[in-house]
């Protein structure tokens, strides 16, 4: 919108330009940025904020003639990586696509049962799996700080999916479960469940993914 409005008329009456998520790049988003750059020797009172959290800012301060930049320090947290073999066998998940002979029969690592789950995992998508990790979560998350579950889902119709299951599996259990949905048809006032502070039940978020 910001480029079709810039190649058709001036920035008259705009006094500051806002990019976000500029390594993102794109013939679309480099011609954006040359047209702001020969802007600004006309109109020297436009300010232009770049922004990224992952930004070279060596790169883009060269190329708008050494602009000053501004880093903003962000808070880190400890990230632990579970890879799908790993999930399926502390759940005791079966999927139906991998049921073998014997069905009593605990499943084992091993090569085989590897690639197996690389195929199930390309194939199908088994939402079932995802009350079973949020269980082990709360198993094994002890004592619980009120923390908040994220599940990033493609699209309302699999967050409604998701929901169902995840309040069937806890519905009468141990653990006191509230699951919230978040996505754009929703109301405002329904999105804004999510910060709300809940300290007597666990929750679950089940979000759209935002894709980058």
């Amino acid at each position: 919108m910001l480029l079709r409005q810039l190649q058709s008329e001036e920035p008259r009456g705009i006094t500051h330009i806002i990019v976000d998520e500029i390594h993102e790049r794109s013939i679309l988003s480099d011609f954006l940025l040359l047209l702001l750059k020969r802007l600004l020797p006309r109109f020297p009172a436009l300010r232009v904020i770049l922004m990224s959290a992952t930004l070279n800012e060596s790169l883009f301060s060269g190329y708008f003639g050494g602009a000053p930049s501004l880093a903003v320090e962000g808070k880190l947290f400890p990230v632990e990586e579970r890879y799908l073999d790993d999930v399926v066998f502390d759940t005791h998940y079966r999927p139906a696509a991998l049921a073998p002979t014997d069905a009593t029969a605990p499943l084992k690592p091993s090569a085989d049962m590897e690639a197996m789950l690389t195929q199930w995992s390309e194939k199908y998508c088994d939402y079932g799996l995802i009350p079973r990790v949020i269980r082990l979560i709360f198993e094994t998350q002890v004592p619980w700080d009120n923390g908040v579950i994220l599940v990033f889902l493609s699209g309302a119709a699999e967050i409604k999916n998701v929901q169902g299951l995840v309040e069937e599996a806890f519905a009468g259990g141990a653990f006191d479960v509230e699951v919230i949905a978040c996505h754009g048809a929703l109301s405002t006032q329904e999105q804004k469940r999510v910060f709300e502070v809940s300290t007597k039940r666990r929750r679950v978020v089940a979000k759209v993914a935002v894709k980058k």
